[in-house]
């Protein structure tokens, strides 16, 4: 996998993060952070 890929497949796992209504906004902020890093 090159690195625009990883990149897509990050921005995509965190969008998926932040439309999630199961979460709260602090735990759902560590899980992007966490996959962007």
């Amino acid at each position: 996998m090159n690195h625009a890929e990883e990149i897509k497949a990050g921005l995509y796992k965190v969008d998926q993060i932040m439309a999630s209504e199961d979460a709260s906004l602090l735990s759902a902020t560590k899980e992007c952070m966490q996959t962007l890093h």
